[in-house]
Formats: C-alpha cells, structure tokens, sequence
C-alpha cells in the first residue's frame, strides 16, 4: 500500500492489491458521510413506493369504469322499463274502445285512464309519479279500426362520482289499432 506524502490519512486512497493482479479503490471512512442534500436526491430516485402509487391510480380508474357501466346498465333498464310500459299502456287502451262493452273498467279508455294504469304498474325503481303519459287518437276517435298511440317519457338522472349529475329524458311511444 502507497501513500502520498501531501493527503493525510483519513482522506487517502488506498488500493488493495487483489489476488488477479487488479487494484481496487476505496474510500476511506470519512468520505463516505453523506450530506443531507444527497440523502433527498437518492429518495427521489428510489422507487420502492411506485408500485403503491400506480395501483391506487389503477383501482381508482378501474371503480370509476366500473361504475360507469352500472350506471349505463341501469339507464338501459330504465329505457326497458319505458318501452314496456308504453306498450302495455297502449295494449290496455286497444280493448277500451268506444265500443267497449262494460265488462271492463275504465271504458272507454281516456287520457287520465291510461295515464293511471301506467303509474300503477310499478316497475321497480321507476318512480311513478315522474312518468309523463301521452295518450293520442291520431285518426280522431276512439272506436274500433282506429289508432291508438301511447308515449311514455321518464327523466332519468346520470350520476357517476366525481362528474356532474346530468338529466335525460327517456322516451318512447307505442302504437296500435284499437280493437274493442
């Protein structure tokens, strides 16, 4: 081992010969002391807490996609539900025709009859009282051989978290000849 006669000994360099014949540099003790400046810079560079972060990241984005299509599922179900009911409305109103001969009730059918028989089906979350029920004779009466049309429109309201709470009316009409 060799030392240079102008470096003291805590800040020499010593180099050990290895049996293969290499040197191999070392530092001495006190110049490995690291500054605090050089303790923050190797913890920005450390990754160890990566993995934590882009898995929260990850699940975030995943339950948002998720509750997205649930929520789709459910303005899918909603917009079933309509139809259903514009079409059993308008099948309820075919047999109340002015011709209707008493064994049923409500005859004939009106605006109001049909409005009351689609809010009294109840249709699980469908809230009733928000159904809007249109009832038109489009060749202008009510006897057999004549139309019947039936819209029914329900507000549906769209809430996925962290995005705003938007309305849409679903809608849908059914037509039929009127039989009784």
């Amino acid at each position: 081992m060799t030392m240079s006669s102008k470096m003291s000994i805590a800040t020499a360099w010593r180099q050990a010969a290895r049996p293969d014949g290499l040197a191999v540099t070392c530092i001495s003790a006190p110049e490995k002391k690291r500054t605090a400046q050089s303790i923050w810079k190797r913890r920005l560079r450390d990754e160890r807490g990566q993995s934590m972060v882009e898995t929260a990241l990850v699940i975030f984005a995943m339950l948002l996609f998720l509750i997205g299509i649930m929520e789709a599922c459910m303005a899918f179900y909603t917009y079933h539900a309509v139809a259903e009911l514009a079409h059993e409305a308008t099948r309820w109103a075919i047999v109340r025709g002015a011709k209707c001969d008493g064994f049923l009730t409500d005859c004939p059918a009106s605006n109001t009859d049909v409005t009351s028989f689609v809010q009294s089906v109840g249709y699980p979350i469908i809230t009733p009282s928000k159904l809007l029920v249109t009832t038109t004779w489009p060749n202008g009466g009510n006897n057999p051989g004549q139309l019947v049309e039936v819209t029914v429109s329900y507000p549906y309201s769209l809430s996925i978290p962290f995005l705003p709470t938007q309305t849409f009316t679903i809608s849908s009409t059914s037509e039929m000849t009127i039989a009784y």
